[in-house]
C-alpha cells in the first residue's frame, strides 16, 4: 500500500512538473517574440532618429546661411547708403554758389566728426 501511495505521489510530481515545464517553454516564446519586435522597432527608431538628426542638422545650415546672406546684405546696403549719401552732398555741394560752400563745408566736416563721434566702433 505504501508503494502504491509512492507511485502516485510521483506521478502528480511528474504531471505537476510537466504543467510547469510548458507554461516556461510558453513564457520563453512569448520573450522571444517580445525580443525580436523590440529589436526590430529599435532598428526603426535608430533609423528615425537619423532621419531627424539630418532634418536638425539641414534646418541648422539653412538658418546659418540665412544669416550669413542678410549679414551680407546689411554691409551691402550700409556701404550702397554712405555712397549714396557721398554723391547726394557733392551734388549739393556743386549747386551752391561759390560764397557759400566754404559755410557748407564746414557744415559737412562738422557733421562728418559727429557721425565719426556717435558711430565709432
Amino acid at each position: 500500500m505504501l508503494t502504491l501511495f509512492f507511485i502516485i505521489i510521483f506521478l502528480a510530481e511528474l504531471i505537476i512538473t510537466s504543467w510547469i515545464v510548458s507554461g516556461l517553454r510558453k513564457a520563453d516564446a512569448i520573450v522571444c517574440e517580445m525580443s525580436l519586435q523590440v529589436t526590430k522597432s529599435r532598428e526603426e527608431l535608430k533609423e528615425k532618429l537619423n532621419k531627424t538628426k539630418a532634418v536638425i542638422n539641414l534646418a541648422k545650415l539653412s538658418l546659418d546661411y540665412l544669416i550669413t546672406f542678410v549679414k551680407e546684405k546689411k554691409t551691402n546696403f550700409e556701404h550702397f547708403f554712405k555712397k549714396n549719401l557721398l554723391t547726394t552732398i557733392l551734388f549739393l555741394i556743386l549747386r551752391i554758389p561759390e560764397k557759400k560752400i566754404t559755410r557748407y563745408i564746414d557744415i559737412f566736416v562738422i557733421l562728418k566728426q559727429a557721425y565719426n563721434k556717435i558711430f565709432a566702433k
